[in-house]
């Protein structure tokens, strides 16, 4: 190590060039003669310690479905499979599967997708989009038993992507448990997106009841959609009765009844009904808990 000056007297420290941390080269290090190591997924089973006591890493990760290369000696199958392997930025423009195949497949090919597709669970709207495609037997007893399933966001995709197989009866259930079983987000804004279209009177009723006890940010769009099939707005949200909407965005009772109140004036509509029913409803929950 040496040090110079510069002409303004400040020192600086020249150190000779290093080849690794310690200044050593660096060489890589080699088995022993006559050692062979495993691939990883032929690795031992390791024990390891924790919280809950010993473990043992599984010897294999699990294992992912996996795509086919694309060549030219594909089969209807392969394409379909390709085409469920969607990148981020299809899924996130809600982009659906590849279905361009199901018009030039064979029968034995559509039965091998048709076996790949009710083997499995029906975990978004892609894969019901898909069933109804097929309108096959088989996918349409799947499409009804997803229908009647928990799962509202796959119900409206049911409603939507395969209608034929949804009475008026089993449309106006299945929208009203929608409207009133699903939490705030996507599941009431695809509800929403139906009634437009669709609102029988128990559908009404419902919305009416909604804007009484749903959340507040829920409430306001119930308001909003009530003016709107009731023939008293434009839009599904008119936005000149904007303030209106926005009353309903309250957890204070009286303030919520006052704002339903002013919404039934201007529907001309007693509301009396609902006050009373939801009123009754709130005291049962009362004595028994237990009830939803």
């Amino acid at each position: 190590m040496s040090t110079i000056t510069n002409s303004k007297r400040f020192f600086s420290r020249l150190e000779p060039r290093r080849t690794g941390r310690s200044g050593l080269h660096r060489v890589p290090i080699q088995a022993a003669p006559g050692t062979r190591k495993l691939p990883r997924h032929t690795q031992p089973q390791v024990k390891v310690s924790s919280a809950r006591g010993p473990q043992t890493k599984p010897k294999t990760a699990p294992q992912a479905l996996t795509f086919p290369r694309e060549s030219s000696t594909q089969t209807a199958f392969d394409r379909f499979l390709r085409g469920m392997d969607l990148s981020y930025e299809s899924w996130r423009d809600g982009l659906g599967y590849d279905l361009s195949m199901l018009k030039t497949a064979s029968p034995q090919e559509l039965a091998q997708i048709e076996d790949f597709l009710v083997s499995r669970p029906v975990y978004d709207w892609r894969d019901v989009q898909a069933l109804a495609a097929l309108d096959s037997p088989r996918a349409r007893a799947l499409l009804r038993n997803t229908l009647r399933g928990r799962d509202r966001g796959l119900a409206t995709a049911v409603r939507d992507f395969a209608p034929g197989l949804v009475c008026e009866k089993e449309h106006t259930k299945s929208l009203i448990a929608a409207l009133t079983g699903s939490e705030s987000g996507v599941g009431i804004i695809q509800a929403l997106l139906e009634v437009e279209e669709f609102h029988p009177p128990d559908v009404v009723d419902a919305l009416f009841r909604g804007v009484l006890i749903r959340d507040g940010k829920t409430a306001v769009h119930f308001a909003a959609m009530l003016m709107f099939v009731r023939g008293k707005a434009n839009s599904s949200f008119d936005w000149d009765q904007r303030p209106l909407f926005l009353k309903f965005n309250t957890k204070v009772t009286a303030e919520r009844e006052a704002a339903f109140r002013e919404l039934c004036d201007k529907l001309s509509v007693d509301g009396t009904r609902y006050l009373a029913a939801v009123k009754t409803e709130f005291s049962a929950r009362l004595r028994d808990p237990s009830q939803k």
